[in-house]
């Protein structure tokens, strides 16, 4: 797995970039009333950090998250605890359970469970094929 401070620069840079592509978006659509806004689909993407492949898989919360209550889990589909870091948008509504890409080739993980739980609620995200991945 990445450093802690591998983890920060990956943070830092698409916080960073989420917010400029707010602002590009929203001069564009001043400029322009039928501007359509530029969607980035985080669910499951693959990103690369210092050097190192990533896979995210985005749980969205409806409520704001607390990040001092959150329990996060992710297992293969033999029920095998995984290795993973995560990350929580600025919104506190987006939960990202990103994972080593080569930790996954190196075990052979091809599916993923990923659980976050709160006090109140959990959410679930099951059977997610990683399959493309490989």
């Amino acid at each position: 797995m990445g450093s802690g401070l591998a983890f920060d620069d990956f943070k830092n840079y698409n916080l960073s970039n989420c917010f400029f592509t707010d602002i590009t978006n929203l001069l564009s659509l001043i400029e322009d009333p039928n501007h359509k806004f530029e969607l980035n689909d985080y669910d499951q993407s693959i990103g690369s950090l210092s050097g190192c492949s990533l896979v995210a898989v985005l749980i969205h919360f409806q409520e704001e998250v607390n990040e001092k209550n959150l329990e996060c889990f992710a297992y293969d589909n033999e029920k095998n605890k995984l290795e993973f870091k995560v990350m929580i948008d600025s919104k506190k509504r987006l939960v990202f359970f990103m994972f080593d890409l080569q930790y996954l080739k190196e075990f052979n993980i091809r599916q993923v469970d990923c659980i976050a739980q709160t006090p109140i609620k959990h959410y679930v995200s099951r059977n997610i094929s990683l399959i493309s991945y490989f």
